[in-house]
């Protein structure tokens, strides 16, 4: 009877550790799935609507701290301030992200260097000249700032510079 008992409790031991192990499994699961839904930032720049562009912004963390941001956007359905020279173009920019987070942020958010490269194709109407223009420009910028992420909103306060080439 003891022996029953002994190989009773075994068995028992081992269904709860294999129950314990499937739990840890899902749980490992789950965090695999947040934390690639963390490697990943989706940014429309609000902000650009009123300069006459909209823009989306794709960012992927490469590996840790380090992430490539890639921007598309049409010039022209925005508002046109001057509203004179009806623009109509696209727009696009690809960056190389370094990040410097504070202990317990997301592998996205915190200050970060990034070194740019855009490049912007349009046109846009000239009323004195009764003639539509073309404009094609390309500029290299170094830009830093900090980037705030909640769960489904990102923040990125940003300054930045560099040069451009293009025709007029």
């Amino acid at each position: 009877m003891k022996s029953v008992l002994i190989l009773n409790d075994l068995w028992i031991f081992y269904e709860l550790r294999n129950i314990a192990a499937e739990n840890q499994s899902i749980d490992y699961s789950l965090n695999e799935i947040n934390d690639e839904i963390r490697k990943n930032n989706l940014k429309v720049t609000i902000l650009s609507i009123f300069n006459g562009s909209l823009k989306l912004t794709y960012e992927r963390q490469i590996v840790r701290n380090q992430s490539l941001e890639v921007t598309i956007g049409a010039i022209g359905p925005a508002f046109d301030i001057l509203k004179k020279s009806s623009p109509l173009g696209a727009l696009g920019r690809l960056a190389y992200k370094f990040i410097f987070p504070m202990s317990g942020q997301n592998g996205l958010e915190g200050w970060y260097v990034k070194p740019e490269i855009a490049f912007s194709s349009y046109s846009y109407y000239n009323k004195d000249m009764l003639q539509r223009y073309r404009v094609d420009k390309m500029a290299i910028m170094a830009v830093g700032g900090y980037q705030f992420v909640f769960n489904w909103f990102v923040l990125d306060i940003f300054l930045g510079g560099g040069g451009g080439i293009g025709n007029p």
